[in-house]
């Protein structure tokens, strides 16, 4: 048996097998491909700072994390960079759960927008990428909570046709539904739960949209 590695990836491996006594000879091809975005995710916009709190992003200064996979969940998770952003790659048992309860929960009340953008190579059809903040309304464990379930068919919606390509989800927090109550006041888990498998995620954060100010003029005297 003689093999020669691939110097790269993607690349191609080869195993070359002779018999015993020399007289077959099989060559075997082993191709090695990248999996995952070619291109970092979209830049988010810029926004002020009082504006927006971030989980996860290179353009906003993120929030503290006590932990990006809880010791209760059942999946894994990478940090990355392509492009020189940094991305987190999670590979699905059932879900992933982010807490901060403890590094500073969050009074999200004011703000009307949640963001992500995910990309997977899996089919999107028949799948669902479901979000969930714990609300735990000043208290050790969660009150109520608040959910949305990405599908095919929901609004934002998972695309059906073109896996492999980055997912811009802009979600306002009145399209959530709520779990024994819809208070945002005190959220200290994030929890995602899907079935697409290997998940490339980026820009994961809360924003409000600025009032507009009216100018005011002084009056004649």
């Amino acid at each position: 048996i003689t093999i020669t590695q691939a110097t790269s990836v993607p690349g191609d491996a080869s195993v070359v097998v002779v018999s015993q006594d020399g007289s077959a000879t099989n060559e075997y091809t082993i191709s090695f491909v990248e999996v995952g975005p070619s291109e970092a995710a979209p830049t988010p916009p810029a926004r002020n700072a009082e504006d927006v709190v971030s989980l996860f992003s290179n353009a906003y200064t993120d929030m503290p994390i006590d932990s990006w996979s809880a010791t209760w969940d059942d999946s894994n998770i990478e940090d990355i960079q392509i492009e020189g952003d940094d991305v987190k790659r999670i590979n699905f048992g059932n879900f992933i759960g982010v807490e901060f309860q403890d590094a500073g929960r969050v009074d999200a009340t004011e703000f009307t927008h949640f963001h992500i953008d995910i990309y997977t190579e899996t089919a999107t059809q028949d799948k669902s990428f479901n979000l969930k903040f714990s609300n735990w309304a000043g208290g050790d464990a969660e009150a109520n909570a608040i959910e949305f379930s990405t599908t095919n068919s929901s609004n934002p919606s998972l695309p059906g046709s073109n896996p492999g390509t980055w997912i811009s989800l802009e979600i306002p927090f009145t399209s959530w539904n709520g779990v024994n109550g819809a208070s945002r006041s005190d959220l200290a888990q994030f929890i995602i739960t899907s079935n697409l498998g290997e998940v490339f995620v980026d820009n994961i954060y809360m924003y409000k949209i600025p009032t507009a100010t009216v100018p005011t003029t002084d009056a004649p005297t």
